[in-house]
């Protein structure tokens, strides 16, 4: 039995990958500034790439917390 890597598929199937976007900015595992720990990784994004922020009881509600958590790739 041979195997088909992912590349050999793709073009089997004639399906091709955008290039991969740009860095946005400097990543670094964390930053902390003051009393705030900020983390990298992949945030939460709405439809127009901008990112989810807010504070939990004020902007967002703790079950749409949650679930943006959950589903970082997620839009909303």
């Amino acid at each position: 039995m041979s195997m088909i890597n992912a590349d050999e598929n793709f073009e089997k199937l004639g399906l091709t990958l955008p290039p991969a976007p740009a860095p946005a900015g400097v990543y670094k595992p964390c930053v902390i500034d003051g009393k705030y720990l900020y983390l990298s990784g992949h945030g939460p994004v709405r439809n127009d790439k901008s990112l989810i922020i807010g504070r939990i009881g004020k902007d967002l509600t703790a079950s749409r917390t949650y679930h943006v958590g959950d589903h970082p790739g997620e839009p909303w």
